[in-house]
């Protein structure tokens, strides 16, 4: 009896970011795996620095590369943009949850369809006609599952407002705040970074 063992037919290894210095940087090797079934698929290994001078300055972000002495400060941003994150989810899932899964449900296929394929993180990537089979298999919930992790926070917060169920001014405030400490994070790390060398 045929197994389903994927097995690696080819590696290739490229640089996708150069470093500061211009000896190295960040090195990605790519596997061409295929299965007994005739299956192929493409995964990437975890990136690796292959310059150790540069690995030891700085950190790779997705601006360039910021010096490791300012990390600490990035860090605590970021810290405080998750926690402000929880904080807020947690008010929402409390208050909004229900009436918006009540919302989704009382939508017809349709409408539910259009709707999910404008909120973010929620497309469906189907056709219609295929999404109205799923539904008649699955249910509504289905197609919104999960909604109340925190991965859909702003999809939760587009809904609530598409839903007109009416946040309040303290809640604005709040991901307002936190809004701007997502700035001010990205901020940090377009002024604070090296640009590296295109490729």
């Amino acid at each position: 009896m045929m197994g389903n063992r994927w097995e690696v037919d080819e590696s290739r290894t490229h640089l996708s970011k150069v470093c500061p210095c211009g000896k190295g940087g960040i090195s990605i090797t790519t596997n061409s795996l295929s299965d007994d079934y005739g299956r192929t698929k493409e995964e990437d290994e975890d990136p690796v620095m292959t310059c150790m001078e540069c690995h030891t300055k700085y950190i790779s972000t997705i601006y360039g590369w910021l010096p490791r002495e300012l990390a600490p400060n990035y860090q605590e941003m970021n810290v405080q943009y998750e926690e402000q994150k929880i904080y807020i989810h947690q008010l929402l899932i409390n208050k909004y949850l229900t009436s918006v899964t009540e919302s989704l449900r009382n939508l017809g296929y349709k409408e539910l369809y259009e709707i999910l394929n404008k909120t973010p993180e929620l497309s469906t990537h189907n056709t219609y006609p295929t999404f109205r089979k799923h539904m008649n298999k699955y249910g509504k919930p289905s197609a919104f599952r999960d909604i109340d992790r925190i991965a859909y926070f702003k999809t939760l917060i587009y809904l609530i407002n598409y839903f007109n169920l009416g946040l309040n001014q303290e809640e604005e405030a709040l991901i307002s705040e936190w809004e701007l400490v997502g700035k001010k994070k990205r901020d940090y790390l377009k002024s604070q970074s090296i640009v590296h060398k295109t490729l």
